[in-house]
């Protein structure tokens, strides 16, 4: 992989531009391979921490996972902060986010790390490749699962992640021209609740997925470079500039 002296910052925008469900199903594939062998690493499950926010009804939540895959050579961190609020909707209690970051936005991004050197490599947003990661997952799994003679799909929702899942599925199966037609209405009353589950993904998931769109992103010179240096630090940060001198008193 080319390891450049500058740090690159890649937006959504940027990572979409990059990074179709072609890419992404062909990085996953690999991934979870290495991952059965395993030589993917990292967490299996996410870390959330809340607090609640004082007089304010709010809680706020910090998420994190890490994973690396070998062909890589790089180590991802996917984190992201917002604030939490429990609502009521036909009488049970649902959480909602807030966008509550300057701008009415959300933080979430995901650090690519080299491993060899461990410099920095990459700041990328993490909403367009979450739920790309999880679309070609189910795209994957549907190929690697499904009867040879299935021919219906069912989608429920129409969020980010169903969407994502669409675009997968008509990745793997180019012939599936009828999945969403418009013949079956969407949700006509409050009352229809969808009910979502989610096991909170692999970390290896960003690191082959965000490993792709790196090298995509610098082969097309898209994102905005800033100095590595910013982010290292020398190892004897907090002792004397005259370290030999430190070491030889002790």
């Amino acid at each position: 992989m080319r390891i450049d002296r500058n740090m690159l910052i890649l937006s959504n925008d940027d990572v979409r531009a990059v990074l179709p469900m072609a890419e992404a199903l062909s990085a996953l594939e690999q991934a979870y391979r290495d991952f059965a062998n395993g030589l993917a690493h990292g967490t299996t499950t996410r870390l959330d921490t809340r607090v609640t926010l004082s007089d304010t009804g709010r809680f706020f939540s910090f998420m994190s996972m890490e994973g690396t895959t070998p062909d890589g050579d790089l180590m991802a961190l996917r984190f992201n902060a917002n604030h939490e609020i429990f609502v009521t909707v036909n009488g049970k209690s649902k959480k909602a986010h807030l966008p509550s970051a300057p701008g009415a936005r959300y933080l979430g991004l995901v650090l690519l790390v080299a491993m060899r050197d461990t410099r920095p490599l990459a700041l990328l947003h993490d909403g367009y490749l979450s739920a790309l990661r999880i679309g070609a997952t189910s795209a994957l799994a549907a190929h690697c699962l499904s009867r040879p003679d299935a021919g219906d799909v069912g989608l429920i929702g129409c969020g980010d992640q169903a969407r994502a899942q669409l675009l997968g599925l008509a990745e793997q199966y180019p012939d599936l021209s009828e999945v969403v037609t418009g013949r079956v209405a969407g949700r006509s009353a409050e009352t229809q609740i969808t009910f979502f589950m989610n096991n909170a993904g692999l970390g290896f998931q960003f690191a082959a997925c965000g490993a792709r769109a790196y090298a995509l992103a610098r082969e097309r010179g898209l994102g905005h470079e800033v100095p590595t240096d910013w982010f290292l630090q020398p190892m004897t940060a907090w002792m004397p500039r005259d370290t030999d001198t430190f070491l030889d008193h002790e």
